[in-house]
């Protein structure tokens, strides 16, 4: 029982770590998944030593908007992209399809909360037969 309760902790704990962290994220990439709304916007910079962001430039509603992409590291200066957005907030924004973001988010949640506790549980417990000891020779 104290296995189990140790493992519902860890559980526990990474899905805290995760809604504070992660889930933000991951409700503004469902909300953009849902908007449909895509534009046409141009790569301004980019920073391939800060994991291959950009700066890309795109304008809604006759103002423009700036924000940093993700994943940028086959992109020119100037290139044209596809940019999904808010139409009721445009300044939330991604460079990328925001449904393939959000169903890699919660897999990996998912696979987080399932798996890691499991393996913590699994390798942090020596295993032993009740009654012997592995160092008992039998005698």
């Amino acid at each position: 029982m104290k296995r189990v309760y140790i493992w519902l902790m860890l559980t526990l704990a990474i899905g805290a770590f995760w809604g504070i962290y992660a889930a933000p994220q991951a409700v503004e990439l469902y909300e953009l998944s849902k908007s449909h709304a895509t534009t046409a916007g141009s790569i301004l910079e980019t920073y391939p030593v800060n994991h291959n962001t950009c700066l890309y430039q795109f304008s809604s509603g006759g103002r423009s908007y700036k924000h940093v992409g993700r994943s940028c590291g086959s992109y020119g200066l100037g290139q044209e992209i596809t940019i999904y957005f808010a139409p009721t907030k445009p300044e939330s924004s991604i460079n990328r399809d925001p449904q393939g973001m959000f169903i890699n988010e919660v897999g990996s949640f998912v696979v987080a909360i399932l798996f890691l506790p499991s393996l913590a549980f699994w390798r942090g417990w020596p295993t032993r037969s009740k009654g012997k000891s592995s160092a008992d020779p039998g005698v």
